[in-house]
Formats: C-alpha cells, sequence, structure tokens
C-alpha cells in the first residue's frame, strides 16, 4: 500500500514545483501586443493606444503624442486575471518636463496605489516605474501633463499572475494531507 502514498507525494511535488507564478513582460515591438490573452491595453485620452515609435533608448514602445485640447497622454491595461507586481518603462526624449505615473486598481475600480515621478526637460532616458500590489485588475500608466506637453512613451510592461494558492499554504496543505492519509492507514479498523 506504500505506492498510491508515494505516488501522491509525487504528484504534490510536481503540483508545487509547477505552480510558481513567473512574470510576463510585453516589449511592444509589435501592435500584437497591446491585446493579448492576458491583457488589453487601451488609451486614455485620444485614440492612439498601439502607436508605436522608437522610445529615448532605441527600442520599439508606445508613443503618445500631444492630444489637443489636453495635455494628459495616458494608457490603461485591463488584466484578464488578477494580477501582483507590476512595473513599466515610461519616458520622453527631453522636450518637456513630464510627471509620469503608475495606478492600480481592483476589480471594484478601486485605487490600491500611485507611484510618480518627476522628470525635468532634459530627461532623454526611461524610468522604470513599479507597484508590489496584488489584486491588481487593471492599471492605468503614462502622464499626467501637469509639467509639460504630454508627450510619452512606454515600454517593457512587466506583470505577475496572482497565484490561485500561495505556495507555503500549498505545502501545507499537501503535507496536512498526506499525514491525514498515513494517520488513517496506520488505525486499526
Amino acid at each position: 500500500m506504500k505506492f498510491p502514498i508515494l505516488t501522491a507525494l509525487a504528484a504534490g511535488v510536481l503540483a508545487l514545483s509547477v505552480s510558481a507564478a513567473s512574470a510576463t513582460t510585453l516589449e511592444f515591438d509589435n501592435v500584437a501586443d497591446c491585446a493579448t490573452s492576458e491583457v488589453t491595453i487601451t488609451g486614455g485620452v485620444g485614440n492612439e493606444a498601439c502607436g508605436l515609435g522608437f522610445s529615448p533608448n532605441g527600442t520599439s514602445a508606445l508613443v503618445r503624442s500631444t492630444i489637443p485640447n489636453s495635455a494628459d497622454s495616458f494608457w490603461t491595461a485591463t488584466f484578464s486575471t488578477l494580477m501582483e507586481n507590476v512595473s513599466v518603462d515610461l519616458g520622453d526624449n527631453g522636450s518637456d518636463a513630464d510627471r509620469l505615473f503608475l495606478s492600480a486598481f481592483d476589480a471594484a475600480n478601486t485605487l490600491l496605489e500611485t507611484v510618480t515621478l518627476d522628470i525635468s526637460s532634459s530627461s532623454v532616458t526611461m524610468h522604470t516605474l513599479t507597484l508590489l500590489s496584488t489584486n491588481i485588475a487593471s492599471i492605468t500608466f503614462g502622464t499626467t501633463g501637469e509639467l509639460g506637453l504630454g508627450g510619452i512613451y512606454a515600454d517593457n510592461l512587466s506583470f505577475t499572475q496572482v497565484a490561485a494558492i500561495p505556495l507555503p499554504a500549498g505545502g501545507l496543505l499537501l503535507l496536512g494531507g498526506l499525514a491525514g492519509l498515513i494517520a488513517a492507514r496506520r488505525r486499526p479498523a
């Protein structure tokens, strides 16, 4: 009767080893990155959601130009499942100052967290903004335009899917179940 218990133990170890979450990164090398099975990206103000250009570091990136009657320039990413640990690279080609931002929202569209970074008019680089929240259903990212004209680049959007059962809890559940099986087997009938 040892074989079924060993089989159950091996299956549990295998299940734990493949359930670890890994990050997905969209590099915006083509327009298809704006609509995947995990995320859909739309424009905030204006209709340039998936315009591609070259970022200050020379790689392909999303680009938003100045929008008439608004200096805001941002995108919204809506995830198909809950995510955590989201980051994005934002930057400009140094024509104006910008206030970069990344905001996360839960499924009820309640703000979870926001991070901002002010860059000067001489900034010709990309800056990584990161949020370490959990249960993220959507994010907005870009520039508020409070400091400049609103043209902005976005690249390397990274996110991690929330694990259904956190690994430490999954391991405890497995060990508890196996201990119960062994105890039940050793009990006289």
